[in-house]
């Protein structure tokens, strides 16, 4: 089969500074759909996390490399 590899996740951490950041989510989160708190827009699902950060995939470049179309 054909392998696609998504090379944008977006992190969402507690704080900006990489080593005082904390994840946001916890086990049982993926799939959630995530918002842009200022837009009030779905930016991407929930992949999972580390204790740093929560890892989210980008609806946005998902479905353009499969050619759906956001209105």
């Amino acid at each position: 089969g054909v392998q696609k590899f998504v090379r944008n996740i977006i992190l969402i951490g507690s704080e900006n500074i990489k080593n005082n950041s904390k994840t946001v989510s916890e086990g049982g989160d993926s799939g959630s759909s995530v918002y842009h708190t200022a837009s009030n827009k779905i930016i991407g699902m929930l992949l999972g996390g580390n204790d740093k950060f929560s890892f989210v995939l980008p609806f946005k470049e998902t479905l353009q490399a499969n050619n759906f179309k956001i209105k």
